[in-house]
């Protein structure tokens, strides 16, 4: 169990890691923070320059895997989308303008997705990093009793690896 003394590293290393890793095995895998306004949910997941949180700590441990082999046979995909008062808006997406409203579908062989949604083909963990920096720019954030600078929406990342002809996604 963690508490408000666990470094973002420790719990990468104690529950995400293997599941990020598994990805490159074919499982379809998921990490979740899930919590009331300011019990930092934000900060596990993104971190600080200083102590970088679960995301930036998978895509460097996923990029840097064996020296990087691993990752090489795949071609790798991000998207990054926020969920705000029920309406799926893609942070990636290129130009001033974001395309909102984006609908959810079902699809026999793909399961849900957003379509239309962007997807941007990534080869380090530095581009990565990169594109949610400029999501996060267009996220929407205000303030609440609890906190200055709070999300006021759900976000979404996704990595998508793709080798002859099998999709992952993490």
């Amino acid at each position: 169990c963690f508490d408000g003394r666990s470094r973002n590293r420790e719990v990468f290393e104690a529950a995400a890691r293997d599941v990020v890793r598994s990805c490159l095995d074919g499982i379809n895998a998921t990490v979740l923070a899930y919590g009331q306004t300011n019990s930092g949910k934000t900060h596990s997941i993104l971190g600080t320059l200083k102590e970088p949180g679960i995301l930036p700590l998978a895509m460097h441990d996923i990029f840097k895997l064996d020296g990087g082999s691993k990752i090489a046979s795949f071609k790798v995909r991000v998207s990054y989308f926020e969920i705000f008062n029920e309406r799926v808006i893609d942070l990636l997406a290129a130009g001033p303008r974001r395309p909102e409203g984006l609908p959810v579908k079902e699809d026999a062989e793909r399961g849900f997705f957003v379509q239309g949604l962007s997807e941007v083909v990534v080869r380090s963990a530095k581009e990565v990093l990169r594109l949610i920096e400029r999501g996060e720019d267009r996220r929407r954030y205000s303030e609440t009793r609890w906190n200055e600078c709070s999300s006021r929406s759900h976000v979404l990342f996704t990595l998508s690896l793709e080798r002859a002809g099998e999709d992952c996604a993490d």
